[in-house]
Protein backbone atom coordinates (compact mmCIF):
# COMPACT_ATOMS: atom_id res chain seq x y z
CA UNK A 1 0.00 0.00 0.00
CA UNK A 2 0.75 3.80 -0.33
CA UNK A 3 3.18 4.83 2.67
CA UNK A 4 1.37 7.30 4.70
CA UNK A 5 4.51 9.66 6.22
CA UNK A 6 2.43 10.46 9.53
CA UNK A 7 1.13 7.20 10.10
CA UNK A 8 1.44 5.64 13.46
CA UNK A 9 3.44 2.64 13.29
CA UNK A 10 6.89 2.31 11.64
CA UNK A 11 5.96 -0.71 9.47
CA UNK A 12 3.91 -0.53 6.01
CA UNK A 13 0.39 -0.45 6.01
CA UNK A 14 0.43 -4.20 4.57
CA UNK A 15 1.99 -5.25 7.46
CA UNK A 16 -0.25 -3.36 9.80
CA UNK A 17 -3.32 -4.91 8.44
CA UNK A 18 -1.54 -8.57 8.53
CA UNK A 19 -0.53 -7.85 12.25
CA UNK A 20 -3.79 -6.14 13.21
CA UNK A 21 -5.60 -9.30 11.91
CA UNK A 22 -3.48 -11.80 13.61
CA UNK A 23 -3.86 -9.92 17.06
CA UNK A 24 -7.56 -9.27 17.07
CA UNK A 25 -7.75 -13.27 16.71
CA UNK A 26 -5.56 -13.49 19.57
CA UNK A 27 -8.00 -11.18 21.54
CA UNK A 28 -10.56 -12.93 20.69
CA UNK A 29 -9.06 -16.13 22.01
CA UNK A 30 -7.93 -14.66 25.16
CA UNK A 31 -11.04 -12.25 25.88
CA UNK A 32 -11.77 -13.67 28.57
CA UNK A 33 -8.85 -12.25 30.17
CA UNK A 34 -9.48 -8.64 28.67
CA UNK A 35 -12.90 -8.37 29.58
CA UNK A 36 -11.80 -9.36 33.13
CA UNK A 37 -9.64 -6.41 33.36
CA UNK A 38 -11.89 -4.15 31.72
CA UNK A 39 -15.66 -5.37 30.27
CA UNK A 40 -15.79 -2.27 27.40
CA UNK A 41 -13.23 -5.29 25.70
CA UNK A 42 -16.37 -7.23 25.00
CA UNK A 43 -17.40 -8.78 21.26
CA UNK A 44 -18.57 -5.86 19.76
CA UNK A 45 -15.27 -3.98 20.33
CA UNK A 46 -13.83 -7.65 18.60
CA UNK A 47 -16.62 -6.84 15.77
CA UNK A 48 -15.97 -3.50 15.50
CA UNK A 49 -12.03 -3.90 15.12
CA UNK A 50 -12.79 -6.69 11.95
CA UNK A 51 -14.52 -4.21 10.82
CA UNK A 52 -11.81 -1.61 11.17
CA UNK A 53 -9.71 -4.89 9.58
CA UNK A 54 -12.05 -5.39 6.81
CA UNK A 55 -12.52 -1.24 5.88
CA UNK A 56 -8.36 -1.09 6.13
CA UNK A 57 -7.82 -4.63 3.27
CA UNK A 58 -10.50 -2.78 1.05
CA UNK A 59 -8.84 0.71 0.51
CA UNK A 60 -6.56 1.25 -2.96
CA UNK A 61 -2.88 0.37 -2.55
CA UNK A 62 -0.58 2.30 -4.42
CA UNK A 63 -0.11 -0.62 -7.22
CA UNK A 64 -4.02 -0.17 -7.49
CA UNK A 65 -3.55 3.73 -7.45
CA UNK A 66 -0.54 3.47 -10.31
CA UNK A 67 -2.34 1.12 -12.48
CA UNK A 68 -5.26 3.26 -12.84
CA UNK A 69 -2.99 6.49 -13.38
CA UNK A 70 -1.36 4.57 -16.25
CA UNK A 71 -4.34 3.46 -17.67
CA UNK A 72 -5.82 7.18 -17.75
CA UNK A 73 -2.69 8.03 -19.30
CA UNK A 74 -3.07 5.24 -21.76
CA UNK A 75 -6.18 6.37 -22.88
CA UNK A 76 -4.31 10.26 -23.24
CA UNK A 77 -1.76 9.13 -25.40
CA UNK A 78 -3.79 6.88 -27.99
CA UNK A 79 -6.60 10.02 -28.09
CA UNK A 80 -3.13 12.27 -29.03
CA UNK A 81 -2.16 9.60 -31.61
CA UNK A 82 -5.78 9.72 -33.21
CA UNK A 83 -5.17 13.28 -33.26
CA UNK A 84 -2.18 13.18 -34.89
CA UNK A 85 -3.49 10.99 -37.40
CA UNK A 86 -6.49 13.65 -37.93
CA UNK A 87 -3.83 16.15 -38.34
CA UNK A 88 -1.85 14.36 -40.69
CA UNK A 89 -4.48 13.89 -43.54
CA UNK A 90 -5.48 17.46 -42.74
CA UNK A 91 -2.07 19.21 -43.94
CA UNK A 92 -1.67 16.19 -46.69
CA UNK A 93 -4.99 18.10 -48.20
CA UNK A 94 -4.80 21.19 -47.08
CA UNK A 95 -1.05 21.73 -48.88
CA UNK A 96 -2.49 19.81 -51.84
CA UNK A 97 -5.50 22.04 -52.10
CA UNK A 98 -3.38 25.94 -51.20
CA UNK A 99 0.18 24.81 -51.36
CA UNK A 100 2.42 25.95 -48.60
CA UNK A 101 1.12 29.62 -48.32
CA UNK A 102 -2.16 31.63 -48.33
CA UNK A 103 -5.05 30.06 -47.05
CA UNK A 104 -2.35 26.84 -46.09
CA UNK A 105 -1.28 29.25 -43.54
CA UNK A 106 -4.36 29.67 -41.69
CA UNK A 107 -4.01 26.23 -40.04
CA UNK A 108 -1.36 27.06 -38.65
CA UNK A 109 0.84 23.93 -38.92
CA UNK A 110 3.59 24.82 -37.58
CA UNK A 111 2.58 24.74 -33.94
CA UNK A 112 1.01 21.61 -34.09
CA UNK A 113 4.12 19.55 -32.61
CA UNK A 114 3.72 22.26 -29.71
CA UNK A 115 0.24 21.80 -28.85
CA UNK A 116 0.69 17.61 -28.50
CA UNK A 117 2.80 18.37 -25.47
CA UNK A 118 -0.17 20.59 -24.04
CA UNK A 119 -3.28 18.39 -24.37
CA UNK A 120 -6.11 21.28 -23.06
CA UNK A 121 -4.07 23.60 -25.59
CA UNK A 122 -4.25 20.67 -28.31
CA UNK A 123 -8.03 20.56 -27.50
CA UNK A 124 -8.67 23.56 -28.56
CA UNK A 125 -6.56 23.53 -31.27
CA UNK A 126 -8.26 20.32 -33.09
CA UNK A 127 -11.42 22.36 -32.46
CA UNK A 128 -10.17 25.48 -34.46
CA UNK A 129 -8.88 23.16 -37.08
CA UNK A 130 -12.10 21.15 -37.21
CA UNK A 131 -14.09 24.43 -38.07
CA UNK A 132 -11.29 25.72 -40.08
CA UNK A 133 -12.35 22.10 -42.58
CA UNK A 134 -15.77 23.03 -42.42
CA UNK A 135 -15.42 26.22 -43.95
CA UNK A 136 -13.00 24.95 -46.63
CA UNK A 137 -14.84 21.51 -46.79
CA UNK A 138 -14.97 22.22 -50.68
CA UNK A 139 -12.02 23.03 -51.32
CA UNK A 140 -10.48 20.19 -49.54
CA UNK A 141 -12.64 17.79 -51.04
CA UNK A 142 -12.04 18.92 -54.39
CA UNK A 143 -9.24 17.53 -53.76
CA UNK A 144 -9.88 14.33 -52.09
CA UNK A 145 -10.17 14.66 -48.20
CA UNK A 146 -13.58 12.82 -47.46
CA UNK A 147 -16.41 14.32 -45.01
CA UNK A 148 -15.86 11.66 -42.58
CA UNK A 149 -11.89 12.44 -42.12
CA UNK A 150 -13.24 16.08 -41.62
CA UNK A 151 -15.22 14.85 -39.04
CA UNK A 152 -12.95 12.87 -37.58
CA UNK A 153 -10.86 15.92 -36.51
CA UNK A 154 -14.03 16.63 -34.30
CA UNK A 155 -14.30 13.03 -32.99
CA UNK A 156 -10.80 13.54 -31.48
CA UNK A 157 -11.23 16.46 -30.25
CA UNK A 158 -14.06 15.55 -28.17
CA UNK A 159 -12.14 11.96 -27.09
CA UNK A 160 -8.55 13.87 -26.05
CA UNK A 161 -10.59 16.29 -24.04
CA UNK A 162 -12.39 13.67 -22.76
CA UNK A 163 -9.43 11.84 -21.45
CA UNK A 164 -7.19 14.89 -20.00
CA UNK A 165 -10.17 15.39 -18.18
CA UNK A 166 -10.54 12.20 -16.65
CA UNK A 167 -7.06 12.06 -15.85
CA UNK A 168 -6.69 15.40 -14.49
CA UNK A 169 -9.73 14.59 -12.22
CA UNK A 170 -8.34 11.77 -11.05
CA UNK A 171 -5.01 13.00 -10.33
CA UNK A 172 -6.78 15.76 -8.40
CA UNK A 173 -8.89 13.20 -6.16
CA UNK A 174 -6.11 11.20 -5.37
CA UNK A 175 -4.70 13.06 -2.24
CA UNK A 176 -8.04 12.99 -0.94
CA UNK A 177 -8.79 8.83 -1.45
CA UNK A 178 -5.00 9.03 0.36
CA UNK A 179 -6.16 11.30 3.09
CA UNK A 180 -9.00 9.04 3.52
CA UNK A 181 -7.02 5.76 3.71
CA UNK A 182 -4.82 7.03 6.62
CA UNK A 183 -7.92 8.11 9.23
CA UNK A 184 -8.79 4.04 8.15
CA UNK A 185 -5.83 3.07 8.87
CA UNK A 186 -5.35 4.97 11.96
CA UNK A 187 -8.95 3.72 13.23
CA UNK A 188 -7.87 0.21 12.54
CA UNK A 189 -4.52 0.52 14.31
CA UNK A 190 -5.96 2.25 17.29
CA UNK A 191 -7.75 -1.21 18.06
CA UNK A 192 -4.13 -2.51 17.96
CA UNK A 193 -3.14 0.70 20.48
CA UNK A 194 -5.52 -0.16 23.01
CA UNK A 195 -5.28 -4.17 23.88
CA UNK A 196 -1.20 -3.68 23.60
CA UNK A 197 -2.14 -1.23 26.71
CA UNK A 198 -4.37 -3.31 28.26
CA UNK A 199 -2.48 -6.42 27.61
CA UNK A 200 0.36 -4.42 29.51
CA UNK A 201 -1.12 -4.49 32.59
CA UNK A 202 -3.02 -7.96 32.40
CA UNK A 203 0.03 -9.77 31.09
CA UNK A 204 2.92 -8.08 33.23
CA UNK A 205 3.89 -11.38 34.46
CA UNK A 206 3.40 -13.63 31.78
CA UNK A 207 6.27 -11.93 29.40
CA UNK A 208 5.21 -14.73 26.36
CA UNK A 209 1.01 -13.71 26.02
CA UNK A 210 2.05 -10.04 26.80
CA UNK A 211 4.53 -10.26 23.35
CA UNK A 212 1.38 -12.10 21.51
CA UNK A 213 0.07 -8.01 21.80
CA UNK A 214 3.25 -5.94 21.86
CA UNK A 215 3.03 -3.64 19.07
CA UNK A 216 5.35 -3.74 16.01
Amino acid sequence: MEELNDRPYRITDAASVQNSTVRQKLFTEYMADFMDFDPDFDTPFAQNWTDAINLAVAQYTDETTMDQLSGYTADLNTAVKQARSTMADLRFFAQKAFGTRGMYTVFNFKVHDRMTRQPANYVIYLKVQHALAVEFATELTNKGMTPAQIAAIATAADLLQTAEVAQEKFKRTRLHRTLIRKDVMARMYSFDQSVNRAAEVIYAEDEVKRGLFRLD
